[in-house]
């Protein structure tokens, strides 16, 4: 089995229009998916908060993956890892709250605050234990705004200039590539490493040292699986050669 939380997507089930006597109410989610459950055979035991959310436990099945994508439709889901001691039950229930917090930071990172058209279309952020990297796992532990205070304390004179922190968290993405960074950012090669250097002088240490790459990489998480661009700045010394 494994234990499951959701919590409700900003969109889900919006309520009927006053004096819209056209608009069809909307069925309960908990009914929705408890009746799919029984439909698809899966095993299943479901509890709901005042929040609109629900938790509980499902059995590690094929048909798992089904009720997941009905649920997904109005809530975002984390899972724990698979276990079949119930003693565990409590411990696996708190593996899948810190599992469905990273699947929210992941939503903030890629749409931000707020619900926007793309996000309302998309489905509900379904994530499993086994799918979160140790990195991540341990900043879930962390409040957002604790890692931020401690990244803006260490590194805050870096984080203060947006095109350079660009530059570090691309070429985090690219495998320490500079040509493939500058691919990914739509500058010249030479415009890398000049911001490289930038940043190795506000750093004081090699921008490949394991040191440095293990604090950029905690500082940027959020920032390493978006898309990275700009162009060229002021201080992005020569451009391509002649």
């Amino acid at each position: 089995m494994r234990a499951f939380v959701a919590v409700p997507k900003a969109n889900a089930a919006p309520s009927p229009s006053r004096g819209d006597a056209s608009a069809a109410p909307q069925p309960d989610r908990t009914d929705v998916v408890l009746e799919l459950a029984q439909t698809i055979g899966l095993p299943l035991i479901l509890q709901t908060d005042e929040s609109g959310g629900f938790n509980g436990l499902a059995g590690d099945r094929v048909v798992l993956d089904d009720w997941l994508r009905e649920a997904a439709r109005t809530h975002h889901v984390g899972l724990s890892e698979p276990f079949d001691d119930l003693h565990l039950a409590r411990a696996r229930t708190r593996d899948a709250e810190r599992t469905l917090g990273v699947a929210l930071r992941r939503r903030h990172a890629r749409f931000g605050t707020g619900t926007t058209p793309e996000e309302t279309e998309q489905p509900g952020a379904i994530l499993r234990f086994e799918d979160v990297d140790l990195v991540t796992w341990l900043l879930a532990s962390r409040s957002t705004d604790a890692v931020a205070a401690k990244a803006r304390q260490q590194l805050g004179h870096l984080l203060d200039r947006e095109d350079l922190a660009a530059t570090a968290a691309a070429y985090l993405t690219c495998n320490l590539d500079v040509r493939a960074t500058a691919q990914a950012m739509f500058l010249h090669p030479n415009s890398v490493r000049y911001r490289l250097r930038r940043v190795e002088e506000l750093l004081g240490a090699p921008i490949t040292s394991a040191v440095v790459v293990a604090n950029l990489y905690l500082a940027l998480h959020d920032q390493l699986a978006e898309p990275h661009q700009g162009g060229r700045d002021q201080d992005d010394g020569p451009g391509p050669p002649a």
